[in-house]
């Protein structure tokens, strides 16, 4: 019944507003039909972007934070700039993927924790590694400096 109503609803408009409509109505089928199949990666996810790619996106932007940090901003920002998109070109991202990745996850929330707890996850691993392998050069150092006795043969 509905089907019927509606294009006696559109005859009684004048031709250039029903023209508007079916331009419309194009334009409402189209947006429906792009979002309802959306934009999916490999693994089935939404967004231009993989979640796993960023992941590595964001550690490599707390790595270049870090330096940052650590060198007291002695870089220059234009350099820092250059390293950042040099991470996004490596990555295979573009700042509007960025920004599309973020508003989704803005209305995914759940998805985002997932996505970042990875990369705290990620980032305490390197940590944990960077402490072992500092320990593992210091107790060689220490070797190296202080050999046990008997450890080498006499000179």
């Amino acid at each position: 019944m509905a089907r019927a109503l509606l294009p006696m609803t559109l005859s009684v408009l004048p031709r250039p507003a029903r023209r508007l409509c079916g331009v419309l109505s194009l334009a409402v089928a189209l947006l429906f039909l792009a979002t309802a199949t959306g934009c999916s990666d490999e693994d089935g996810t939404e967004g231009p972007v993989a979640d796993s790619t960023m992941v590595q996106l964001f550690i490599d932007l707390h790595l270049l934070r870090a330096r940052s940090t650590f060198r007291e901003s002695q870089e220059i920002p234009d350099s820092m700039r250059a390293v950042r998109d040099t991470i996004f070109a490596r990555r295979g991202i573009t700042q509007r993927e960025l920004e599309t990745m973020m508003n989704l996850y803005a209305g995914n929330p759940d998805r985002y924790q997932e996505m970042y707890t990875a990369v705290v996850d990620s980032l305490n691993a390197m940590r944990v590694e960077l402490s072992r392998a500092e320990r593992d050069t210091s107790i060689l150092k220490s070797l190296i400096e202080n050999p046990p006795h008997g450890a080498l043969p006499p000179k």
